[in-house]
């Protein structure tokens, strides 16, 4: 049975980002001097950044697959270990040292996302903090440590991009306050520069997203710095 190759799954993500940033540039050039050209471009970062952040997530998704389609055995010890706790806390100790576990060698694709989520739905990750904790408990060592290698600057451009798309599907002020802490804090380093706010408050992130710097739109930033994160993700 072929096993689905991570860093193919890497460059597919790769190239979506290339073509989402193309889009962006063609259409941009083309409402240049239109009569609703403010606006328009407003919606266009705002569409543009909902994709790049939908793609990304889906990307965590389909990479966590690819890596336990190739080796669960640390998936499966971590799910072993989780059984035996769980027996010993409602039964005792005694049961618990008596279970058994058959580990599979290889587990399929389709088989693995049955596993991460029977009712299936794309495996999510509430932060990039709990990204890097399921790779731990999940994936073999080699794999987990460019996860957990991820800096605290990649750990906040992920946080802020989901909080971003939060608000951009969901519009609640719940939504909007996530989205402006993580904005507050998110470019404390040069790799992260112009992704965040200043001291205002963001309410039309269109217009933020859209902002234009010597060479590139913040929303291309984003992007581009997506792509980079999962760039290291290769084995």
């Amino acid at each position: 049975m072929r096993k689905i190759r991570p860093n193919d799954v890497i460059d597919d993500f790769c190239l979506q980002a290339e073509d989402l940033l193309k889009y962006y540039e063609r259409l941009s050039i083309a409402l240049k001097s239109t009569t609703n050209e403010l606006s328009d471009r407003s919606t266009l970062a705002e569409q543009t950044f909902l994709n790049a952040a939908t793609a990304f997530e889906g990307f965590l998704s389909d990479v966590f697959i690819a890596f336990l389609n190739r080796d669960s055995s640390q998936y499966q010890d971590h799910m072993f270990n989780r059984l035996k706790s769980s027996v010993k806390e409602k039964y005792g100790e005694w049961h618990s040292l008596r279970l058994s576990y058959a580990k599979v060698k290889h587990i399929g694709a389709a088989d693995v996302k049955e596993l991460l989520d029977p009712t299936g739905w794309n495996l999510t990750f509430k932060s990039a903090e709990v990204l890097k904790t399921k790779a731990s408990e999940w994936l073999e060592t080699s794999v987990a440590k460019n996860f957990t290698a991820l800096t605290k600057h990649d750990e906040r451009v992920i946080d802020a991009t989901k909080a971003v798309r939060d608000f951009i599907a969901h519009r609640s002020e719940s939504a909007k306050k996530r989205m402006n802490d993580t904005l507050k804090c998110v470019d404390k380093r040069p790799s992260n520069r112009k992704l965040g706010r200043g001291t205002h408050q963001i309410h039309n992130v269109g217009s933020f997203l859209k902002k234009e710097f010597k060479d590139s739109a913040r929303v291309e930033f984003y992007i581009g710095r997506l792509r980079a994160i999962a760039d290291k993700l290769r084995t």
